[in-house]
């Protein structure tokens, strides 16, 4: 039976007030109460979410230099992989010097890690595809600093900056295994482990088709995959922490969801494949991407994780967008068609804000209208 997925936005208590006053750069911090209510936490079906020592951050007078921390649980009271994000909400700040205030957000037990990062000026995601495990607990530390500049911070006196923290997009992660192209599971991981002995970590030393399409790997993943029919679908699980030379060469495979314990995609992993879609889910521990490792897939963006490292030549030959900001570097052998896309709206692709120099197009539709602020094609 498909299982159905939830979508619940949960909103925590937690907002912001602060008001820069007295001389040189102090501010308050309280907690606006909405309707009146003080609320703890607060309970799904699924998952249960509460602040360890309540939901005001107080702090009066504070000086530059100085931090605010609060901490919070996330728990996990049901069976299932779950999936949510961290979000800032209903945000205004009206900081001149939007430097000075940052935060960062720490998560235990596999909880996602958010390093320093200014303080947004509107609505963001803080954390997107944190994942929980069944019955599991993860305790975030959340740490707002406003930073001593070193030079006159008054400008700021009297702004006022606030935002709600929400918890949302709470979804049941779909059990490891193959499935079509309709999220139906066809088998368990487990059963592809006892039933064909399916192993994506062991690096192949050739490819597991011949020219003329027939498997010369037998056992390969990708000849398994391929005599499944309708398997379109892989989910790894968290034992996963390697995928190997030529794993899901020329395979049917459209989608696969990499677990965040996976450090490694090595040589030709998904080359020539029907890849469409890669998703990585929580703190992804990536490392390295070998040569030709998206090459010739089906792939029209790629969000690769910052922790990254390592990227071998035309790792993303034939993919149309990337989205990197680590620290490997070369990027102009990778293959990919656009590196970055400075702004992305509507599909559209352009070089800056102004919108003026169109890099491409991202969306689905076959015919476009190129928008009125376009002068010129880069």
């Amino acid at each position: 039976m498909k299982k159905k997925k939830l979508q619940i936005a949960m909103i925590v208590v937690l907002v912001l007030i602060i008001a820069l006053s007295v001389s040189y750069a102090f501010f308050n911090a309280r907690v606006n109460k909405p309707n009146g209510n003080a609320l703890s936490g607060i309970t799904t079906k699924r998952l249960s979410l509460a602040f360890t020592d309540g939901p005001a951050i107080v702090l009066d007078g504070i000086l530059p230099g100085q931090k605010m921390i609060k901490t919070f649980t996330v728990v996990n009271n049901s069976s299932d992989n779950m999936i949510y994000s961290i979000n800032f909400k209903d945000v205004i700040n009206e900081l001149t010097r939007t430097q000075d205030l940052v935060y960062t957000l720490s998560g235990t037990n596999g909880g996602s890690t958010v390093n320093e990062t200014p303080f947004p000026t509107s609505d963001e995601i803080i954390v997107a595809n944190a994942s929980i495990g069944p019955n599991a607990t993860q305790e975030y530390t959340l740490t707002i600093e406003y930073k001593n500049a070193d030079v006159d911070q008054s400008i700021d006196m009297d702004k006022l900056i606030s935002a709600t923290i929400e918890i949302g997009e709470e979804k049941e992660l779909l059990r490891a295994g193959l499935y079509d192209a309709n999220d139906e599971l066809i088998i368990s991981y487990e059963d592809l482990v006892a039933n064909y002995n399916f192993d994506p970590s062991v690096d192949l030393n050739a490819q597991p088709f011949t020219s003329d399409g027939t498997c010369q790997k037998e056992g390969s993943p990708a000849c398994i995959i391929n005599s499944i029919p309708n398997a379109k679908k892989l989910i790894l699980p968290s034992t996963i922490t390697n995928i190997g030379n030529y794993t899901f060469y020329e395979s049917n495979l459209e989608s696969i969801i990499i677990p965040e314990t996976v450090a490694n995609i090595n040589t030709s992993a998904f080359q020539r494949s029907q890849l469409k879609n890669v998703e990585f889910i929580g703190n992804s521990s990536l490392t390295s991407i070998g040569q030709n490792a998206f090459s010739g897939t089906q792939i029209r963006e790629l969000n690769v994780p910052s922790s990254v490292t390592t990227i071998g030549s035309n790792a993303f030959s034939g993919v149309y967008v990337v989205n990197y900001d680590g620290e490997a570097t070369s990027s102009s052998n990778w293959g990919a068609t656009i590196m970055n896309p400075d702004v992305e709206t509507d599909g559209f692709i352009y070089t800056d804000n102004t919108k003026t120099t169109l890099k491409g197009y991202l969306g689905a539709a076959r015919d476009v209208v190129i928008p009125n602020t376009v002068t010129s094609i880069a």
